[in-house]
């Protein structure tokens, strides 16, 4: 997707009365992309209060980090196996942890040097517990000294998303577990409400719109994917996409009170019902 195009997308969004945007690639880094600053400042002069997004951390001393803690980015969340090579060998299966130490390291220094309001989260996912993450060496000598109420560690996740059945128990390490309890046991009980997570629109990089941007299968891309509502590059603009796709998108909202479940939800671990007047 081009800048321009981007640009165009989210004064359209603003326009519709969103205020909060997550630039998490669903199938992705969004480090990876040399223009990852420039996005992020279009979105904030764009009008988004909140601008987050999740990445491993690996990709960004790649990028100016004073400019991006300037950037209007409100929070950085970051993904990591543990502050330790062996376990991202073992975990992500990728020899990746030198670029990570280094990465981190410059973005802890950078946010303390400037004085950044920016959060900083770091998310586990891993067997490891809290104590032992702290007890790393990495730890005690590049992170213990920065955590504040802007930089601090989340309890580790140790039960994972199935990816709609995708991700299996076998693809996991011994102490990691795939959450087998898809929509949280309410389907197919009858007038549940609808997920407040189909009340998002994500856009892809192609220009596809969909209705909850986390929820993916083999059926993406096609005709199958029960979540997806249009090409952005089909209108002029999103409030327009919307606009004539409304009776779609209100139909799918509606097959949680109807009891036809969409497809792609019925195996989602992130069920979080909201009541519609």
């Amino acid at each position: 997707m081009e800048i321009e195009d981007f640009r165009k997308i989210a004064k359209s969004a603003i326009n519709l009365g969103y205020e909060n945007l997550d630039l998490t690639p669903p199938c992705g880094e969004l480090f990876l992309n040399k223009n990852a600053v420039e996005i992020i400042k279009i979105a904030k002069e764009s009008g988004f209060r909140h601008i987050g997004a999740y990445t491993n951390g690996i990709s960004l001393r790649n990028h100016n980090l004073d400019e991006l803690l300037r950037s209007g980015i409100s929070v950085i969340i970051i993904s990591f196996p543990g502050f330790g090579r062996n376990y991202y060998k073992e975990i992500c299966q990728a020899d990746k942890f030198e670029e990570f130490r280094k990465s981190i390291t410059l973005l802890m220094e950078t946010h303390n040097k400037s004085n950044s309001e920016v959060t900083i989260i770091f998310e586990p996912r891993t067997y490891l517990s809290t104590d032992q993450i702290r007890k790393s060496d990495f730890y005690r000598k590049f992170v213990y000294r920065f955590i504040s109420n802007r930089i601090f560690i989340r309890e580790p996740l140790r039960v994972f998303d199935s990816w709609c059945g995708e991700i299996k128990q076998g693809n996991l390490v011994k102490g990691m577990k795939v959450d087998t309890n898809p929509i949280k046991s309410i389907y197919p009980l009858r007038g549940a409400y609808p997920c407040i997570r189909i009340f998002v629109m994500g856009v892809l990089v192609n220009g596809d719109v969909r209705l909850c941007n986390c929820r993916y299968d083999k059926s993406i891309g096609t005709k199958e994917d029960s979540l997806f509502i249009a090409n952005i590059y089909d209108y002029e603009n999103v409030e327009e996409l919307v606009k004539e796709n409304n009776e779609k998108i209100e139909g799918i909202r509606a097959t949680f009170g109807n009891n036809k479940i969409p497809a792609l939800c019925k195996k989602c671990p992130f069920y979080c019902p909201v009541k519609v007047s």
